[in-house]
């Protein structure tokens, strides 16, 4: 999410917006088809107090199974204390933390493992960095994030979006699931806008992720029409069971964007974005 917070940063206030990525590895960062320069905690810490910070690294779900439970849970523990002490040090004027639609479920022991674990770690993150926003006096903007797409999506492939966009660029679309599975979808850099805009009227608020709300095989169907092709060209077990619908039944997020005059890409446009990941 960090470029995704950039390119937001760049779209809502221009280039002419100071821009501090930090980073120790690399020294400059591709940000909307530009290198923009990086920093260091040291260099932010010696200057004025950024008006928003917005820590973005996590190791996510996805590499639960890859990590292990106990380096998974390690390694997002020495994320979050890092990112507890550089808001410290940098002292801002308000943080944004992106956390997760698994932060507002109960838990849920019928889960599998990389859930729990994953929603243990983004609910520790929302403790601790909400604890150091209290201790500060700046206000936190909890951004709730579901589902996103956008064209800083890693592995695209691994998450149903862009899985179904890569099987349709080639004309079939092979799902898995045999029950009806909702999503909202919206792009990362559209979230971003509409949560740094918010950090900026200095109020401590929660704002959850909207976006256009599809069930999974209409939205094969859509990026299968997109591309050309037939929608019929869909294999899929027969739909039982209940169905899985992970968004936030909130339409909060629609009305914040359009009071903020920030307009929010289609389905289609969605599409056609996470698509040319695939073409590189």
């Amino acid at each position: 999410m960090g470029r995704s917070a950039a390119h937001a940063a760049l779209d809502l206030f221009g280039e002419s917006v100071e821009l501090a990525l930090v980073s120790r590895s690399a020294e400059q960062i591709l940000v909307n088809g530009r290198n923009h320069r990086t920093t260091t905690v040291e260099r932010i810490s010696a200057g004025r107090k950024p008006d928003v910070f917005v820590p973005t690294n996590f190791v996510t779900r996805e590499f639960f199974f890859q990590f292990g439970e106990n380096l998974f849970k390690a390694q997002n523990k020495k994320i979050v204390s890092s990112a507890v002490n550089n808001i410290r040090r940098i002292e801002p004027k308000s943080v944004v933390v992106i956390s997760s639609g698994v932060t507002s479920k109960p838990h849920d022991p019928s889960k599998d493992q990389s859930y729990l674990a994953y929603r243990d770690m983004k609910l520790f993150e929302l403790e601790q960095l909400t604890a150091v926003s209290n201790e500060l006096g700046v206000p936190l903007i909890e951004a709730r994030l579901y589902s996103a797409s956008g064209e800083y999506m890693k592995s695209p492939e691994l998450f149903a979006f862009g899985n179904i966009v890569k099987q349709a660029r080639s004309g079939y679309v092979e799902l898995t699931s045999s029950h009806e599975v909702w999503r909202k979808y919206l792009d990362a850099v559209d979230f971003m806008k509409v949560c740094l805009a918010s950090a900026l009227a200095e109020k401590s608020r929660v704002i959850e992720s909207g976006g256009v709300l599809l069930e999974v095989e209409t939205f094969a169907s859509i990026c299968l029409s997109l591309f050309g092709f037939s929608i019929d060209a869909i294999k899929r077990p027969r739909v039982l069971g209940a169905d899985d619908r992970y968004y936030s039944s909130s339409e909060e997020f629609e009305s914040l964007a359009d009071e903020m005059g920030i307009p929010l890409a289609n389905i289609e446009d969605q599409i056609l974005t996470v698509s040319k990941l695939f073409e590189r």
